[in-house]
């Protein structure tokens, strides 16, 4: 599922911090979008990039459903509006 929600996040015009390995994935957000997505998920803001951006982690299991992957993306693709 990590994969699943790399490719997501990354078709969403959004970059990573590090590439994706495992099933732990670092995208790059603005802060006004992880404050909104933070909601409805819960995930760790890793480290500031700058006064408005930030690289969040994010950890897949193998517990993580595809709808959860799908509730995610269809989320910040509102957001990203």
């Amino acid at each position: 599922m990590a994969k699943s929600l790399a490719d997501g996040i990354y078709d969403l015009g959004f970059e990573f911090y590090v590439p994706q390995e495992t099933n732990q994935i670092f995208p790059i957000f603005p802060d006004n979008i992880i404050e909104k997505i933070k909601r409805d998920f819960e995930f760790y803001v890793w480290k500031k990039v700058n006064e408005n951006i930030s690289v969040a982690r994010i950890v897949t299991s193998w517990a993580t459903k595809k709808e959860s992957v799908d509730k995610f993306l269809n989320l910040l693709k509102e957001i990203k509006k």
